[in-house]
């Protein structure tokens, strides 16, 4: 199953109700952002791998960003690599 989701609440709805074997977030997406989503789909879908996608993978890494609910966290400028974190996620 893929679905596209248009905003962090509807990436909420989708994941809950596909129970998908992985999740790919937007950082900023409209409604609730991606942090905000991928933290509420954790409480329901523990085991889900999430990838969070943002174009300032630089700035996530700082202290403010620790205990992300995500479990990868994706440069969108390093979008090639988004496979290999998808394989490895799905594959553990």
């Amino acid at each position: 199953m893929c679905a596209e989701a248009e905003n962090g609440g509807e990436a909420i709805a989708l994941s809950i109700k596909h129970r998908p074997d992985l999740i790919i977030l937007d950082l900023e997406m409209p409604v609730k952002n991606g942090i905000d989503a991928a933290r509420e789909i954790k409480q329901v879908l523990p085991t889900v791998p999430i990838i969070l996608c943002t174009q300032y993978g630089d700035i996530v890494k700082g202290p403010a960003f620790m205990n992300l609910p995500a479990d990868r966290v994706v440069s969108k400028s390093d979008s090639g690599s988004l496979i290999g974190h998808s394989r490895s996620l799905i594959l553990v």
